[in-house]
C-alpha cells in the first residue's frame, strides 16, 4: 500500500478490488503482461497482481469513492450503508487533513 495517499481502509479496499478487475481486463492483451512479467521477473502470477494492484490502487479511489456513494442510494441493509457513510464521512476527513499538511509543506 502506498502509505502517501490518504483513504478510509474501506475505500482502500473497494479501491483493491476494482484494481484487481482492471489488471484481469489488461492482463487479456498478451503483450502488456509479458512486457509486465518482464519487469517483475520470479515472480509468481499471484504476486504480479498483488504488485500491480498495490501500485495502482491510487488510482481508483475516485472511482472506490463514487461507487460507494452510489451504494447508500441502492436498496442495501441498512447496517451496510450506515458502515459506508460513516466510512466516506471518516474518508472526507481524512483527504481534508491530507490536503491541509500537503499544502502547508
Amino acid at each position: 500500500m502506498n502509505p502517501n495517499v490518504a483513504a478510509h481502509k474501506m475505500v482502500r479496499e473497494v479501491a483493491l478490488g476494482i484494481a484487481a478487475e482492471a489488471y484481469e481486463d489488461a492482463m487479456k492483451d498478451n503483450k502488456w503482461y509479458a512486457k509486465w512479467k518482464a519487469t517483475h521477473p520470479g515472480m509468481s502470477i499471484e504476486q504480479l497482481q498483488k504488485e500491480w494492484c498495490r501500485l495502482a490502487w491510487p488510482s481508483f479511489i475516485k472511482v472506490a469513492r463514487a461507487t460507494l456513494a452510489k451504494m447508500l442510494t441502492e436498496n442495501r441493509p441498512e447496517d451496510l450503508k450506515a458502515a459506508i457513510h460513516d466510512a466516506l464521512i471518516k474518508d472526507s476527513h481524512l483527504r481534508a487533513a491530507d490536503i491541509k499538511t500537503r499544502v502547508l509543506h
